[in-house]
């Protein structure tokens, strides 16, 4: 019977001596899936740099994954040796500094990455233990992983040019788009009105000008933004614009010309190019439902 005895007890030792040495195996293993997952971060985040352009779900699932990784070994952190913490707290750093500290590689393991000494600490220990350092990892932010547009824009419309400014995620967006030109001299409406045929439109006399005219355009719009591929998004929109003409007369007087000048709801329909760093659009606007201008614009993208 003792003999049996000191077998069970020997048995038990050794059970428990291999279970430890498997936990300490898993948090190698662990540290070291960590570890690779931080090199792939820095890594897409390289590419993402040079001007690759790298699918937004896909940088933030990558960043979730590390973010996981990170709270989880958190957790065990009072199961983690001495060379474990310090692994874990220089990959920490390498994330947020981008510089890779150097990590000691010793052949021989030290006494305790053999077995880990029970945590039995007095109260300034374990102040002391709580208060290690920590390495925050950088806050997510989602206006980083979103694509940007500022363009110059141009239009028929009078000849009028402006600003198109573009911000959209993985499946929408929106846009503000203004343009604009020369104002009327005088008032923009003219002091009477006059058709287009040269004829008055109060008596139906003919009108006298000296061949001066002058436009006033101006558009105001906003809408959505449609990503279709990497480098095509349609957009759409609607808002206000004018569109004023005035004739001069032989007098020196300003003449509006009623039937070919429109105000009201203004229309957008168009599409956005991007190629690295650079973006063009082109499309069309519809003015009060009858004045139609083809519009063009050229600038950035981020």
């Amino acid at each position: 019977m003792p003999v049996a005895y000191i077998l069970l007890l020997v048995a038990g030792l050794f059970m428990t001596g291999t279970l430890s040495a498997q936990d300490l195996s898993g948090l190698d293993a662990e540290i070291s899936r960590y570890e690779t997952l931080c090199e792939d971060c820095l890594n897409l985040k390289v590419r993402m740099d040079a001007g690759e352009r790298i699918s937004r779900q896909e940088a933030r699932d990558m960043v979730g994954r590390f973010v996981a990784m990170n709270a989880s070994l958190k957790e065990r952190w009072m199961e983690m040796t001495a060379s474990q913490r310090k692994r874990f707290d220089d990959i920490g750093i390498w994330f947020l500094t981008g510089q890779r500290p150097a990590l000691p590689v010793s052949p021989v393991p030290e006494l305790e990455d053999i077995r880990p000494c029970p945590y039995r600490v007095s109260s300034d220990a374990a102040s002391t233990s709580l208060s290690l350092p920590e390495y925050p990892l950088k806050r997510f932010r989602r206006w980083d992983y979103m694509d940007k547009y500022v363009l110059t824009d141009f239009s028929t419309l009078g000849l009028s040019h402006g600003f198109m400014l573009g911000l959209h995620g993985r499946r929408w967006g929106g846009y503000l788009r203004a343009r604009f030109n020369n104002t009327i001299r005088g008032v923009p409406g003219g002091s009477y009105e006059c058709l287009s045929d040269g004829t008055l439109s109060e008596n139906g006399r003919r009108f006298w000008g000296t061949g001066e005219s002058e436009i006033y355009a101006m558009n105001f719009t906003g809408g959505v933004l449609l990503p279709t591929l990497k480098w095509l998004v349609f957009y759409v929109g609607a808002g206000y614009g004018e569109y004023y003409i005035a004739w001069e007369d032989v007098e020196g007087n300003w003449a509006h010309v009623s039937d070919s000048s429109y105000h009201g709801v203004a229309l957008d329909l168009g599409a956005v190019f991007s190629w690295r760093w650079l973006a063009v659009s082109a499309g069309v606007n519809a003015l009060d439902f009858r004045k139609l201008s083809f519009t063009c614009g050229v600038g950035v993208y981020f």
